[in-house]
């Protein structure tokens, strides 16, 4: 009787994607966190240099401002210094 061999195929190498335990146990790079600047926001009105701390959005600290000077309305946050806030309600330039 004739002996058989069967030849075995090597079974296929296939790479491996590393394990989660090893994929956490890699030493990682981490970039700096990028630092943001609050910039100072634009007056809403022309002239003077600065911004009062009394208004939001900025108004310029200048001598006097009016209505006429702003566009939209303005938060009266401290002391209405312009005289924007007739009513008293803390939204001047209705």
């Amino acid at each position: 009787s004739a002996e058989t061999t069967t030849a075995r195929a090597a079974a296929p190498t296939t790479a491996r994607a590393p394990s989660v335990a090893a994929e956490r146990a890699a030493p990682t790079t981490t970039r700096p966190r990028a630092t943001t600047t609050a910039r100072e926001p634009a007056p809403t009105a022309a002239g003077g240099s600065g911004c009062s701390p009394n208004y939001s959005p900025c108004l310029p600290i200048t001598r006097d401002l009016n209505c006429s000077d702003v566009v939209g309305t303005v938060r009266v946050l401290g002391t209405d210094v312009y005289g924007l806030d007739r009513n008293k309600d803390g939204i001047g330039c209705e």
